[in-house]
């Protein structure tokens, strides 16, 4: 009767020392995984972007013969899926100085834009993500040209304009830090040649916001 009390009493010991270890296990948080591994709320499923930012366009080979370089503004739109592939179109804008002068000193004028639409490939999901896109579009340049003449003693002044297209194509990439929910900042750099009648080659570097939805 002694043994059958003592084997009685060992059972409900270890009874009670089970029933205590659940009760701590359930009171444990859940274990956290490696550092890092915590998703973002863009970090599942494809998303949008839209960039906006400045920075300065350089111009090389013949161009630079022809052109200064001066700053430039630039927006794009664009859609990632949810294995890195996507898309994205820009638009960039730039008042940009030329070395051309008419006879009389006059300086030409110039607006310039720059339209692309490339398919684009970005790898990273979280805070950094690093892109990268080649593609085509256009290259579209205004120049104003002013000249005067002298007609009965009075001089006069004329202006014309020629509006000049070409394709072109470009490569571009970046990085950008999504230090915010809905986006962060980015950097850029952008390799363009115009391939129609005008020989024209630039760089672009630029900086600003992007955001994610």
């Amino acid at each position: 009767m002694a043994g059958l009390g003592a084997g009685h009493a060992l059972a409900n010991d270890k009874k009670s020392a089970n029933s205590a270890e659940n009760t701590t296990s359930s009171r444990l948080p859940p274990p956290r995984g490696f550092p890092g591994e915590e998703k973002s709320g863009n970090s599942i499923g494809s998303y949008w972007n839209i960039a906006f930012s400045g920075g300065l366009l350089i111009p090389t080979g013949a161009m630079s013969q022809t052109h200064k370089g001066g700053l430039i503004a630039e927006g794009k739109v664009g859609w990632t899926s949810k294995i890195g592939i996507g898309a994205e179109l820009s638009a960039a804008y730039s008042p940009l100085p030329t070395t051309r002068t008419q006879a009389n000193g006059v300086q030409v004028d110039s607006d310039y834009f720059l339209l692309s639409l490339a398919p684009k490939i970005t790898l990273g999901r979280n805070t950094l993500r690093l892109w990268i896109s080649i593609g085509g579009g256009a290259t579209i340049e205004r120049t104003e040209k002013a000249s005067t003449s002298s007609h009965m003693n009075n001089d006069m002044s004329t202006t014309s304009t020629v509006t000049s297209i070409s394709p072109s194509a470009s490569a571009s990439g970046g990085i950008e830090a999504h230090i915010l929910a809905g986006g962060g900042i980015y950097v850029s750099s952008t390799y363009t040649r115009s391939l129609g009648s005008f020989n024209h080659e630039n760089y672009r570097v630029s900086s600003g916001l992007v955001l994610s939805f």
